[in-house]
């Protein structure tokens, strides 16, 4: 088993390692409901380890399942990051000290991020609303306003497509234009464009890292679908220890330590979630600069014939 694969195997299983851990967790001490043999205290026998195993890797599989809606929805908000861009080009945002003061304090306490007394703009650079040029980054590092690669580089990975791979170039796609229906639809040739180099660089063998940033990307994806469980749990039993503590005194506590996973799965699901739309923008930067420096590297060996 080659690395790509093992991390494709792990993409399953830690993300249902996290959650079979954090249900069984919560079905066995909070609400007791699991049959014995599979609670977190008989964890230790061989056999139910690995029945245990088995149960994480298909629930690994629905995690992904899930992912894949997660992402339809966490699509639109791509495009910003806070303090930083989410193409890690390193400049800060241009919206002053106190945005760039409350960005850093809605990382580090996530939950933050919903206070009232956060503005409009702040909200856009902490991705809390939809990104008006939102979508796949697949989809956005060709259009004309995006500043990923300049006009001629976008217009020579188009001519190499057209080129190599029958997709029609026309000059009008390289300039900005603000029909909603007619960018809808470049968008959709900018998708189509990118399959097929995806493709293509995967027949050639010139796509050396655009495995592994894809596997990485569907990774931080399964572990932020299993996050989203976590925390969901740690409310649940916030709640539920939250109730307890009006009449008993001693579960106080419980009911912070149940405070206290919340606002750790939330913090992590924050990071991750970061980790998880950076190596969305490079495995789609990675699909075009290997057909890039691929095209440009034949132009010049048949230019030198």
């Amino acid at each position: 088993m080659n690395n790509i694969r093992l991390y494709d195997f792990l993409s399953f299983l830690l993300p249902g390692l996290l959650v079979s851990l954090a249900i069984s967790f919560f079905f066995s001490y909070i609400v007791p409901l699991l049959p014995s043999g599979i609670r977190c205290e008989d964890l230790g026998s061989i056999g139910s380890s690995i029945i245990f195993l088995l149960i994480a890797f298909l629930i690994g599989h629905v995690i992904q399942a899930f992912g894949n809606e997660f992402e339809l929805r966490q699509i639109k908000y791509w495009g910003r990051r806070p303090l930083r861009t989410a193409k890690h080009t390193g400049k800060k945002t241009d919206s002053g000290f106190w945005a760039s003061f409350v960005s850093f304090w809605a990382t580090v306490i996530p939950s933050l991020r919903f206070a009232p007394f956060i503005c409009l703009r702040i909200r856009k650079e902490l991705g809390l609303i939809p990104n008006d040029n939102g979508g796949w980054y697949s989809r956005q590092i060709l259009r004309p306003e995006d500043d990923t690669y300049d006009s001629d580089t976008k217009r020579s990975i188009r001519l190499g497509a057209a080129k190599i791979l029958d997709v029609p170039f026309q000059e009008e796609e390289c300039v900005f234009n603000n029909n909603e229906e007619e960018r809808k639809l470049a968008d959709h040739k900018n998708q189509l464009i990118f399959d097929r180099l995806y493709r293509f660089i995967l027949l050639k063998g010139v796509a050396p890292q655009t495995d592994d940033f894809n596997s990485q990307y569907g990774f931080y994806r399964g572990i932020c679908v299993a996050l989203l469980v976590c925390i969901w749990l740690s409310l649940t039993s916030t709640a539920i220890y939250g109730l307890k503590l009006i009449t008993c005194l001693n579960q106080l506590n419980y009911f912070i330590a149940a405070i206290g996973a919340y606002f750790t799965f939330d913090f992590l699901f924050f990071i991750f979630r970061r980790r998880y739309e950076r190596f969305a923008f490079y495995f789609a930067y990675s699909v075009y600069q290997n057909f890039l420096v691929w095209w440009l590297a034949e132009k010049k060996n048949y230019e030198s014939k």
